[in-house]
């Protein structure tokens, strides 16, 4: 009789621990996608502004770098080469890292 308790107790206590383990890697996985999310709205709005400066203000020389209300961030490359220019836009958002190109 004791032993069965026993089994069965550490049985329930194995069963638990892997279940708020799974728990706690699907919280983790959860918060990188908002992260990533962001930081993609982030490299967005950073091309947009790019696109700003560069076609309506005439001045694609700067680089831009810009925090959001929500925490990420950006900054907008202007690179001009060979074979074409290129305007990048990098988002920041805590863990995650995105990036937008748009090429003229």
């Amino acid at each position: 009789m004791l032993m069965t308790v026993l089994i069965l107790g550490g049985t329930m206590i194995g069963a638990s621990t892997i279940a708020g383990l799974i728990t706690t890697y699907r919280l983790q996985q959860a918060g990188r996608a908002r992260d990533s999310a962001m930081a993609i709205f982030a490299a967005d709005a950073g091309l947009e502004k790019g696109f700003y400066q560069c076609f309506k203000l005439s001045d694609c020389s700067t680089e831009i770098t810009q925090t959001l209300p929500n925490g990420a961030s950006y900054t907008v490359i202007f690179s001009t080469s060979t074979s074409g220019s290129e305007i990048r836009g990098t988002g920041k958002a805590r863990t995650a890292t995105r990036a937008l190109r748009f090429f003229y």
